[in-house]
């Protein structure tokens, strides 16, 4: 009986305590656990052993021992101690004083985990929860020990003399610091900075690029990012060569309601457009000339869009260039650029099944070919529609399509063309697997032209003055495909013959003769193993197809072993049934009677490896206008090979050809360890090599190093061909820096 009450005093006492921590200050520490409880109440301090376990708020406190002197309003813990703060830090110590709330205190020996990612250590730490936590002769790093070799120094980690940790701001500084990498001291600063891997954005500046390039020189790309707001940014960047001037450069972008903003541009002095080549032409001499009286070169680049509604979007883009070689100079800018450019602005309009767009353009084209640099217009407007109507009639559909285009040439010629188009799609599904598309509709399109005329225009025979022609012609097309499929126990193969025929009248020679003087759309064409068998080819363009009956025949198949494909083959041609009156383009391959013939076949010999040859034979010439074969296999797991030969003819808007063969090869693979390689290469006619790029990287899961070699053979006005080496470093979960 005695014991029993023991035992109910003991049970008071504690709840009296309890009582007690939580009418402290703030009236939130919490005795979560603890083995043995002492209570001295002459000094009014509680001693806690066992496995303890305090909590503040978000705030835990685990130790061996803890002892709260209520007097003084502190916590001393001892033994293995851990203080796991808000989010995912937590510090480690051998002695830890704090106040009661835990939000204020020294440790000594430290070891701390930020957000599970950051790791620091240091000799005495000042904590501070509510503004900023200091810790001396610390070390800060986001690698692991290496789990092969423990003692092994990390692969990168900073030495500092003060680490300073702002928890409002997230951010942490450093004094007297130096980046070390493999125990080995690479860099010092005596001030550093860098957000801390909670944040997720800040303004600071960007690990730069640093190499040489035989053109340019020296070249160092250092970059400062400022983040304006949480959905605004400017990044401020600069292309610093040693032989070419400097290039400033700055990308700004913004997220606004339903929509974006992103604008990129750059300038810089015309000093690099340099007579460095000793094989420079008479036009050649002339662009240098003007760009070095001019005395600066540049780019604007950029795009806005915004959602009206669930159904509408405006957009408007701009690209422009200073000069054709002003990306090929200073490819930093852009790697791999287009030899045209394109700027708008318009709008679209989505539905269920409908489509609109209506846009203002104008190009601008980077070729150095001054023939085709006088066929690039302004589109003013540009606008396409499609537009599916619901419910079904007649077991069918009827679709709208509508197209017209103003465009305006250099030279003040002139083109307006429309469409409007309406057409009633039935298909069909007839036993023994038979699918059937009819499709059967009308067409109004129209043509007209103004020319002041132009000594450039002669040798197109552009019609003077203003003329204009319109038809309006029935469309219909029957399309029949019948899917057969054969089997032997794992292998299947499935037969997919094709035939149909399209009927529309034949184009009267006005009308053909005007529609010759056009050729940004037609030229654009060519005929393909994806669309040879599309009714119009393409909507945009069906005033250039629609010209006469053809007929379509084709075949195609695809075999499996199993469920995995082992081979898919396609081959067509189309025939005219009337003499084609259109001047398209030879790479159409639509100008003859019979169409190129057209084939490809892929085979996969093993899941990660893939073989293809794609060809277009012009019988009328009798000759092979393109073909291209390649190889592609993945082995022991991550590695790559690639190999592909190609070989063809391009016709320019004049009839000149312009032949064009070579290969190209690639390998991605391991090297040791975490270094990955990768080597490409280009070759042209007479073994001349185009390009080449070699490389390596090295990245684990907190640092990444590259290392690039690249060759261009390209050389144009101030561009000549060059090497360049650059490399970069970054360590991870550091981000922006600030010196």
């Amino acid at each position: 009986m005695r014991f029993l009450h023991k035992r109910i005093i003991l049970f008071f006492i504690l709840m009296l305590v309890g009582t007690g921590i939580l009418l402290a200050k703030e009236k939130n520490l919490v005795i979560l656990s603890a083995k043995q409880i002492q209570y001295d109440s002459k000094n009014n301090v509680l001693s806690l052993s066992g496995k303890v376990k305090l909590a503040y708020g978000e705030e835990v406190l685990e130790a061996d021992l803890i002892v709260y002197d209520r007097r003084t309003d502190n916590i001393e813990a001892k033994g293995k101690v851990t203080l796991y703060c808000k989010g995912k830090t937590r510090f480690q110590a051998e002695y830890f004083k704090l106040t009661s709330n835990l939000k204020k205190g020294v440790a000594e020996e430290l070891r701390g985990l930020i957000d599970k990612k950051a790791r620091v250590s240091g000799r005495k730490m000042d904590y501070n929860r509510k503004k900023i936590t200091t810790v001396d002769r610390a070390l800060y790093s986001v690698c692991e020990n290496c789990k092969k070799k423990k003692n092994s120094p990390l692969v990168w980690q900073i030495r500092t003399e003060k680490l300073e940790y702002d928890h409002l701001n997230e951010y942490i500084t450093y004094k007297n610091a130096s980046i070390e990498l493999k125990g080995v001291p690479v860099f010092y600063t005596p001030y550093f900075a860098h957000p801390s891997p909670r944040k997720k954005r800040c303004s600071g500046f960007l690990f730069p690029q640093i190499g040489y390039n035989s053109d340019l020189g020296a070249v160092f790309v250092p970059g400062y990012l400022w983040a304006l707001s949480p959905s605004k940014e400017f990044l401020m960047r600069t292309i610093l060569t040693s032989s070419a001037g400097g290039i400033l450069w700055g990308t700004y972008g913004a997220r606004i309601m339903n929509g974006e903003v992103k604008l990129d541009s750059s300038i810089g002095n015309a000093a690099g457009a340099k007579y460095n080549r000793p094989d420079l032409k008479y036009t050649e001499d002339k662009e240098i000339s003007r760009l070095r009286k001019r005395g600066w070169r540049g780019h604007c680049a950029g795009y806005a869009k915004k959602d009206i509604n669930d159904e509408w979007r405006v957009f408007a883009n701009l690209d422009w260039t200073s000069d054709k070689t002003y990306f090929a100079k200073y490819k930093m800018l852009r790697p791999n650029q287009s030899i045209l450019l394109e700027s708008n602005v318009g709008a679209e309009f989505f539905g269920d099944r409908s489509f609109a767009t209506i846009k203002t353009s104008s190009f601008q084209n980077l070729s150095t070919t001054d023939v085709e640099s006088n066929y690039i217009p302004a589109a003013l407007p540009f606008g396409y529609g499609s537009f599916m109507l619901t419910p079904e009639h007649i077991g069918g559909q009827f679709e709208i399509s509508a197209f017209a285009t103003q465009m305006l040439y250099p030279h003040s010629f002139l083109e307006r063309r429309g469409l409007v188009g309406a057409k009633w799609i039935r298909k069909f599904l007839a036993p023994g697997g038979h699918d059937v598309t009819f499709q059967m509709g009308g067409v109004a399109d129209g043509y007209a032209a103004t020319d002041s005329f132009s000594s450039k225009y002669k040798d197109l025979n552009i019609l003077k003055n203003e003329k204009s022609v319109g038809r309006l012609y029935p469309k219909t097309s029957l399309f029949w495909r019948w899917p057969i499929m054969a089997s032997d126990k794992n292998i299947s193969c499935i037969f997919e013959p094709v035939v149909g025929t399209a009927l529309t009248p034949v184009l009267k020679k006005k009308y053909a003769d005007m529609i010759n003087n056009s050729c940004m759309l037609a030229r654009s064409f060519e005929l393909n193993d994806v669309n040879y068998t599309s009714p119009s080819y393409y909507n945009c363009m069906a005033d250039y197809m629609d010209n006469g009956s053809r007929v379509v025949c084709g075949l195609n198949t695809t075999t499996y072993c199993g469920s995995r494909k082992m081979l898919r083959t396609t081959v067509g041609q189309n025939y005219s049934m009337s003499k084609p009156q259109l001047n398209l383009s030879h790479t159409s391959g639509i100008r003859h009677r019979w169409s190129n013939f057209i084939g490809l076949c892929e085979t996969y010999p093993s899941e990660r490896s893939r073989v293809f040859y794609r060809c277009s034979y012009n019988r009328q010439m009798h000759e092979m206008t393109r073909q291209e074969a390649g190889a592609g296999v993945t082995i022991f797991k991550d590695t790559n090979l690639l190999f592909d030969i190609f070989r063809g003819k391009h016709y320019a808007i004049i009839d000149t050809k312009e032949h064009y063969k070579g290969y190209r090869g690639g390998v991605d693979a391991p090297i040791a360890g975490y270094w990955r390689g990768n080597y490409n290469i280009v070759v042209g006619e007479k073994h001349k090599t185009l390009n080449y790029h070699v490389g390596a990287k090295y990245e684990d899961e907190c640092f990444i190093f590259n290392v690039w070699l690249d060759r261009n053979a390209y050389g144009i006005n101030d561009v000549r061909p060059c090497t360049s080496v650059m490399f970069s470093i970054e360590l991870k979960s550091i981000g922006q820096m600030i010196f």
